[in-house]
């Protein structure tokens, strides 16, 4: 009774300051994706798409399949009305509930009869390693990174059900549904089968021999292995049925880059992911953009980061063969990074590496590290000062660098200059502020941005459309036509309803712009036929309606716009429009969520 209440009471503890520090997140802003995949969709908020969202097209992603973490956005947008305060929190409370589930780990994997000081307190020095980690601030910051929290929660749900349930059937069952439902929630899941292993590997209930433990484990297991399996073939089934595919049917293989230099990339990003588990107080901004014409070419560096990666590979294979837990934690971080390492030719986006997909490997690397401590037979006692002295140091670091960070994520201006600041190259970085400056009536900030934009402008098709847009703001249709024309015959288009819906619709602006209304009016009915949700077509349709002397249209198409925009702007294009029309407009008020 005693060693339960000091574990509830040190364990709350440390939940009570990883939720303390990460607390400003409730003030927190939408930012990055939040904006255009979670905050602007209408059909997040009403109506029955969202059954057809969860399972595939997801943000005009082709290749998304993560029905779990998608209807969990649904619940959350709808629940809160589309506040990012308490969305920022429910990813807090999957931040601190992963690290209850890493010290719960931790006993688990030494499971005396009666908990020892010594590992209920590096059960908690594990929890405060993980739950302030700096390289996770990123996946608890943004919202988006939901997937993140739900895939880590569920794998270690699963390795410690696979750890504390006895009963055959019931642990079978039980791990196999929480690998089905972390694949359900992000592709990475993938490792989970492996990581299962290496941890019933080293689990101290094998007593035999290092040859004959093979046969003791699958004896002990071959259930919890099948059922993983057939969860597995259930995930396939699914994705495929939703997708039409399991991999991106869209890859263009000959402009893949070389065998040699596809090696080279991820022996860099693996050695990169071992840096931010170790070392993670400096680049954690939202973009990791690098020079990938360096693994074209083989020179010294190149060579030294090859043989650096093999080497911390092939010295996990030899400490795992002796059953250490140096072996576990090198493969067991190896394998959860696989699916990050480029080593599938599938590129979400311009970075080679995120800090937020360490979040799993963080966790495990803080259980495994600890269960060495444990069974460790030399006593930490001669060094409790100096190993004190540095979690201490750590500690302070962790915070600080939390503290400062998190309001960098907290904004969406903030953001991206911080990225700016970081890397003054980025297209991506500029691209956002121009959009941001644009939004916010900066024309300033916009010019000065798209003359920054200038030598890459025409790799950015959001970027030529902000530039049209904001030439059709100051009268000068000229440069909009030409920045049209530039992008009129462009295959990106196609392959985005997103962009095509704002060509179409600053295409309709010009248009207008020009007093050529019958034209303009078709252009903006194209543009609501491509996306029948978004407003700003629909209210500008209604506006132009409006003028055309069709009122009664008007007032409904208006009526409509309202609707499907965010509550919090609602009001604010209300009165946008009763200027316009000189009356009531889009007054009706929004159906219940």
């Amino acid at each position: 009774m005693q060693s339960r209440l000091a574990t509830c009471a040190l364990f709350l503890l440390v939940l009570g300051v990883v939720a303390l520090i990460y607390w400003p997140l409730s003030k927190a802003d939408f930012v990055w994706d939040d904006i255009i995949c979670l905050r602007d969709p209408a059909w997040l908020r009403q109506g029955d798409a969202w059954k057809h969202y969860v399972f595939r097209d997801f943000c005009d992603w082709t290749n998304y399949f993560r029905p779990l973490a998608v209807g969990l956005f649904v619940v959350e947008v709808r629940l809160f009305d589309v506040a990012p305060g308490p969305m920022h929190l429910v990813s807090l409370a999957l931040h601190v509930l992963n690290t209850l589930l890493v010290g719960f780990l931790v006993i688990a994997a030494d499971a005396p009869s009666q908990i020892e000081r010594r590992t209920l307190m590096l059960a908690a020095v594990a929890m405060t390693l993980y739950g302030l980690h700096p390289a996770l601030v990123e996946p608890v910051a943004w919202i988006s990174s939901q997937t993140e929290l739900l895939l880590t929660c569920f794998i270690l749900l699963g390795l410690l059900l696979n750890r504390v349930i006895r009963h055959h059937l019931a642990r079978a069952v039980l791990v196999a549904s929480c690998f089905f439902l972390g694949a359900c929630a992000k592709e990475s899941a993938v490792a989970f089968p492996l990581v299962l292993f290496l941890f019933d590997w080293i689990d101290p209930r094998y007593t035999l021999g290092r040859h004959t433990v093979l046969r003791e484990i699958l004896g002990k297991q071959l259930a919890v292995y099948a059922a993983v399996f057939v969860a597995g073939v259930a995930y396939l089934g699914l994705r495929w049925g939703a997708l039409g595919h399991l991999v991106d049917p869209h890859i263009d293989a000959e402009a893949l880059p070389p065998l040699l230099a596809r090696l080279q990339e991820a022996c860099f990003a693996y050695l990169t992911y071992w840096r931010i588990l170790l070392w993670p107080a400096f680049d954690l901004g939202p973009m990791h953009v690098v020079n990938m014409d360096q693994f074209v070419t083989v020179d010294a560096f190149a060579i030294a980061i090859d043989a650096l990666s093999m080497l911390v590979c092939a010295t996990g294979i030899w400490f795992l063969r002796k059953r250490h837990p140096i072996g576990s934690i090198v493969l067991c971080v190896t394998v959860v990074l696989l699916p990050a390492l480029h080593i599938l030719p599938v590129a979400f986006d311009a970075s080679l590496y995120h800090a937020r997909y360490a979040m799993t490997a963080v966790a495990l690397v803080c259980i495994l590290a600890t269960k060495m401590a444990i069974d460790s037979p030399l006593s930490l006692r001669p060094w409790r000062a100096a190993l004190a002295t540095v979690f201490l140091a750590w500690l302070g670091m962790a915070i600080v660098n939390i503290r400062v960070t998190l309001p960098l994520w907290a904004d969406e201006t903030h953001l991206w200059q911080w990225e700016l600041r970081t890397n003054p190259k980025s297209v991506p970085a500029k691209a956002s502020l121009l959009a941001i400056y644009m939004k916010q009536g900066n024309r300033p900030g916009a010019h000065a941005m798209l003359t920054a934009l200038t030598p890459d402008i025409a790799s950015c098709p959001s970027c030529l459309l902000d530039a049209a847009y904001l030439a059709l703001a100051e009268g000068d249709l000229q440069q909009a036509g030409a920045m049209l024309d530039t992008l009129r015959n462009d295959s990106r288009l196609t392959q985005s309803p997103r962009l095509l819906h704002t060509f179409i619709e600053v295409n309709a602006l010009l248009l207008e712009a020009q007093n050529d209304l019958p034209r303009a009016e078709e252009a903006y009915r194209d543009a609501i036929n491509v996306d029948p949700l978004e407003p700003v077509a629909q209210m500008r349709l209604a506006i132009l309606l409006w003028h055309e002397g069709k009122r009664e249209e008007a007032q409904r198409t208006a009526e409509l716009a309202v609707l499907l925009f965010p509550p919090d702007v609602r009001d604010v294009r209300r009165h946008e429009l009763r200027q316009v029309f000189g009356g009531v407009a889009g007054d009706r008020q929004a159906p219940t969520q």
